[in-house]
């Protein structure tokens, strides 16, 4: 049997429902414009710790272009939802992706196919470091992968929906990748942790610049290469026994939409202890 839009419709809100929970998701919302003071129809509206997210379900008979793109970003815009999602049945354009990542707007888009929908694997992870643990929920338009960190240190990777690991990591280079640090007598606060990592870049690359971007109630800093095309930044958060630091990889251009990538991460991770099963009143792997 052929597949309607309204069946279409009805596949993208039971997988927003699967990802978020069915008690975070409406349909069929209508808002008024801000500007326009028209009503406009939302298919599927999912209400986060980061806001409200929109998913509009296209049954098209073509692919998503960049003129799509361009009259969603300002229909949303108008109605005041910053961050949405556009569902396709037929694909989309690398421009329209593009316009969706890269532009300089208030709102956030991004473009999914329905089956980069459906490999979504929920709204958060856990990684870890032998007895340290987080919960992770990753930012809009972003997954938290846990099984294809590039290095072993690397507790879990972080990168934008919609895209495959190795075009990210040699093309894209856009990612973060997050870390455990255990507080011991030599490195036991946040500026510890910040000094040692400047240290580090600054032996690799002795030309680059250590800047401090923030520092309440985390910290961010920004290490600029000179013998790489990206930048690193580093998130900090402490929490009682250890201390959380995010990395991010971007270039300079991309970093205005990042950042709040980054506070995100930072401020909503969870801590937790990990306990062996075999031993459950142990706290942790024996060193």
């Amino acid at each position: 049997m052929t597949k309607t839009w309204q069946k279409y419709e009805d596949e993208v809100y039971e997988e927003c429902c699967r990802i978020y929970g069915e008690e975070k998701v409406e349909r069929n919302v209508s808002k008024i414009g801000v500007s326009t003071r028209v009503p406009r129809q939302i298919d599927v509206l999912v209400h986060t710790d980061e806001g409200d997210i929109a998913f509009d379900a296209k049954y098209y008979s073509n692919h998503v272009d960049v003129k799509t793109i361009e009259s969603m970003i300002g229909m949303y815009g108008d109605l005041g939802v910053d961050k949405f999602v556009v569902v396709t049945n037929k694909g989309y354009s690398k421009a329209a992706l593009r316009r969706a990542h890269l532009g300089k707007d208030n709102v956030e888009a991004d473009v999914l196919g329905m089956g980069e929908l459906k490999r979504m694997q929920g709204y958060w992870a856990m990684p870890y470091a032998g007895r340290n643990c987080i919960m992770l929920v990753p930012p809009f338009g972003w997954i938290v992968d846990g099984e294809k960190s590039a290095h072993p240190e690397m507790s879990a990777v972080l990168y934008r929906c919609g895209i495959d690991f190795e075009e990210m990591i040699y093309k894209e280079r856009e990612f973060a990748y997050v870390k455990f640090w255990d507080k011991d007598d030599e490195i036991h606060t946040i500026p510890d942790l910040m000094e040692h990592h400047r240290q580090e870049c600054v032996e690799a690359d002795e030309g680059g610049e250590w800047e401090i971007l923030e520092e309440m109630p985390y910290a961010i800093a920004k290490f600029k290469h000179t013998k790489a095309v990206v930048d690193e930044y580093f998130g900090y958060r402490e929490f009682e026994n250890f201390i959380l630091f995010v990395v991010l990889l971007c270039g300079e251009e991309k970093w205005g939409r990042n950042r709040n990538k980054l506070r995100y991460m930072l401020e909503h991770a969870i801590p937790g202890h990990v306990r062996r099963v075999d031993n459950p009143d142990e706290s942790g792997p024996k060193e």
